[in-house]
C-alpha cells in the first residue's frame, strides 16, 4: 500500500474460529469440530480451547469497516474462546447429547493432556503439530480496535454456538 499508494484504503477484518449459521450448505473448518463432536471422531474431550466469532458480527464489521472512512488497518474480530468441554456443554444443553453421541471422558487436566501429546505422535503432520502446540494453551485475544472504531458488541457466544449446530444439523452436517 505504501509503495503503490493506490487511490484506495485497505482495511483488514481478521475473524478468529467462525461460526453461526449459513445461507449454504458448505461447512468451514470451525464447523468441523462441532461435526466431528456428534460423528464420534473424538475418544474424549480434551484441553483445547477455540477463539471464536459469530459470522453475523463478522459481516457487521465488514460493513462498518466499509461505511466508516476513518476505519483503517487490522481489526481483529473475536467474541472470546470457548474450551472443547465448554463447546460439548453448551451442545448437550441444546439437546445435541440426546440426539448424537458426543464425548465425554474427560482428557481436559494435566494428565490428558500427557496422553494427548503421546498420542498425537500418531497423528498425521498436520494434526500432530496442531495438538501439541495448542493442548492446554488458553487465549486472551484484544479486539479494543474493533469495538472502539467500530463500534462492534458479539452476539452471546452459547447462542452463536446453538445457531451452529443447529445450522448444521438443518443441512445435514451432523452425526449419522
Amino acid at each position: 500500500m505504501e509503495d503503490r499508494q493506490p487511490s484506495f484504503d485497505l482495511v483488514v477484518i481478521n475473524p478468529t474460529g467462525v461460526i453461526g449459521p449459513s445461507i449454504v450448505g458448505r461447512v468451514n473448518q470451525t464447523h468441523q469440530v462441532l461435526i466431528g463432536a456428534t460423528k464420534g471422531d473424538y475418544p474424549g474431550i480434551i484441553n483445547i480451547e477455540f477463539p471464536l466469532v459469530d459470522v453475523r458480527d463478522v459481516a457487521t464489521a465488514h460493513i462498518r469497516a466499509m461505511e466508516n472512512h476513518d476505519a483503517s488497518g487490522r481489526y481483529l474480530t473475536s467474541a472470546k474462546s470457548a474450551s472443547f468441554r465448554h463447546m460439548m456443554d453448551v451442545a448437550r444443553e441444546n439437546g445435541f447429547g440426546e440426539r448424537y453421541k458426543l464425548p465425554t471422558l474427560g482428557l481436559d487436566n494435566p494428565i490428558g493432556d500427557v496422553v494427548v501429546k503421546l498420542a498425537a505422535t500418531f497423528q498425521p503432520k498436520g494434526t500432530r503439530d496442531f495438538l501439541r502446540s495448542n493442548v492446554g494453551k488458553t487465549y486472551d485475544l484484544d479486539t479494543s480496535k474493533v469495538h472502539n472504531e467500530l463500534g462492534i458488541e458479539f452476539r452471546d457466544l452459547d447462542q452463536s454456538l446453538a445457531a451452529a449446530l443447529k445450522d448444521l444439523e438443518r443441512w445435514g452436517h451432523l452425526g449419522k
